[in-house]
């Protein structure tokens, strides 16, 4: 290789074909986002519904990922156990015109969505976890 030219602060790895190994499945994204105030509805104390939006690097297994999800709420004990709403699951690919380049080299932008609304959600604060989710590609 003669030259190589970079974009500010990037950088390539080159490695042969047949030794390349892809990087794992990741988050990208997760809305509302950490640690986002959610006022409970008013009239409803202790039954607020939000609709939640997790973005993936790569193509997921929607069953895997609305399966893998588990729940603890600290709360004032009022509330009641947070559940997803199954009929408003909905998973998709994004459409790459709409995904901005990442701004960090190296990131790992979005390729696919999982989204739902999730109800019940106690006052407190509410810990979800997605515990192996499985991708397409198995």
């Amino acid at each position: 290789m003669s030259s190589i030219t970079l974009a500010p602060m990037g950088f390539k790895v080159l490695v042969l074909v047949e030794q390349w190994v892809p990087p794992l499945p990741v988050a990208t994204k997760f809305v509302p986002g950490h640690d986002a105030p959610i006022e409970v509805q008013e009239g409803s104390q202790n039954k607020t519904s939000v609709k939640i939006r997790f973005e993936f690097s790569d193509p997921m297994d929607c069953d895997s990922v609305t399966q893998s999800m588990s729940f603890n709420a600290s709360s004032s004990d009022r509330g009641s156990t947070p559940t997803i709403a199954q009929a408003s699951v909905w998973c998709l690919m994004m459409d790459p015109k709409n995904v901005p380049p990442a701004a960090i080299p190296g990131v790992l932008i979005p390729q696919w969505y999982w989204t739902a609304i999730f109800n019940n959600i106690p006052d407190g604060i509410l810990t979800m976890t997605i515990k192996n989710p499985k991708s397409q590609a198995g």
